[in-house]
C-alpha cells in the first residue's frame, strides 16, 4: 500500500474508532484485521518484506493499534494467555521476548491487570509506542541494570527483556530465525541462573480465529548454555507458525 493511500486509510480507519465505544475498539480493530490481513500477504507476495515476528495478521492488527495509539484512543486489549498457569499472580519473572510489535498489546494488558511491569531501554519515553499514563517503569541499560532486575523481580515485579539484535556486534552469538540472522547476549541466562530468578518465554500473536494468543514456556534447563537454546527453539517455533 503506498505511503499515502495508507496514511489516508489509516486516518479514516481512527476517525471510525473515535465514535466506537472504549470498550468495543480493540475487539472492532481485530475483527477488521482479520478481514482485512489478505491485504498484507498480497503486498508481501508482491515484494514488500516480509517480518520474522509478525505474519499478515500481526501486521494488520498493529497498524490499527498504532492508529488509536497515535490519536491517543484508548482501549481495552483482550488476549488469552497458554499456559495461563505459568504467570503467577504476584510473582515477578524475567519475561524474554523479542522485538515484537505485538508485544505492545501484551504489555498494555499486564498493565490492566495492575501487574508492575518494567522494560529495559535507552528510549526516555514509551509512551508514543506503547500509549500514554501505562506506568510502565523503564530500566536503562547501564552498569546497574542487573542489580535493578534482581531487586524488582524479587518485589514482584515483570521485567520485559526484548534480546534480539540486528546487527553483529563482539560477543554475540548469531542465530537464524526464519530467514534471517539475529545476534544474542547470553549475559541474560548467565544471570538468570546466578541471580535464581524465575524465567518466562514469551510469544504473542494472532490465532486463525482472530484472537490474540500469548505463548508462554517455562525453560526446562538449568544451565545457561541450554536455557539460551530452548529460548532459540521457542522463538524459532513461534515465527514458523506464523508462516504455517
Amino acid at each position: 500500500m503506498k505511503p499515502l493511500l495508507k496514511n489516508l486509510f489509516g486516518d479514516l480507519v481512527a476517525a471510525i474508532f473515535i465514535f466506537c465505544p472504549r470498550s468495543r475498539r480493540f475487539r472492532f480493530a481485530l475483527r477488521l484485521s482479520h478481514r482485512l490481513h489478505p491485504l498484507v500477504r498480497l503486498a508481501e507476495r508482491l515484494g514488500v518484506p516480509r517480518m520474522t515476528f509478525s505474519g499478515p495478521r500481526e501486521r494488520m492488527m498493529m497498524f490499527l493499534v498504532h492508529r488509536m495509539l497515535e490519536w491517543d484512543l484508548d482501549f481495552e486489549p483482550e488476549l488469552e494467555v497458554r499456559p495461563a498457569e505459568l504467570l503467577a499472580e504476584r510473582e515477578g519473572a524475567l519475561l524474554l521476548s523479542c522485538h515484537m510489535w505485538m508485544n505492545v498489546i501484551w504489555l498494555r494488558w499486564l498493565r490492566r491487570r495492575e501487574r508492575r511491569v518494567c522494560l529495559l531501554t535507552v528510549m526516555p519515553s514509551l509512551d508514543r509506542q506503547l500509549g500514554r499514563n501505562l506506568g510502565l517503569e523503564r530500566i536503562p541499560p547501564d552498569a546497574h541494570a542487573f542489580l535493578q532486575i534482581r531487586r524488582r523481580v524479587r518485589e514482584g515485579a515483570l521485567i520485559h527483556l526484548a534480546l534480539d539484535i540486528l546487527s553483529p556486534r563482539e560477543g554475540l552469538r548469531e542465530v537464524e530465525i526464519g530467514d534471517r540472522r539475529y545476534y544474542f547476549s547470553d549475559h541474560t541466562f548467565h544471570f538468570a541462573h546466578r541471580s535464581g530468578l524465575p524465567v518466562l518465554f514469551v510469544f504473542p500473536h494472532l490465532n486463525e480465529q482472530g484472537r490474540v494468543i500469548v505463548r508462554l514456556e517455562r525453560p526446562i534447563a538449568s544451565r545457561p548454555e541450554e536455557m539460551f537454546e530452548e529460548y532459540c527453539r521457542f522463538m524459532r517455533d513461534g515465527a514458523a507458525r506464523l508462516r504455517a
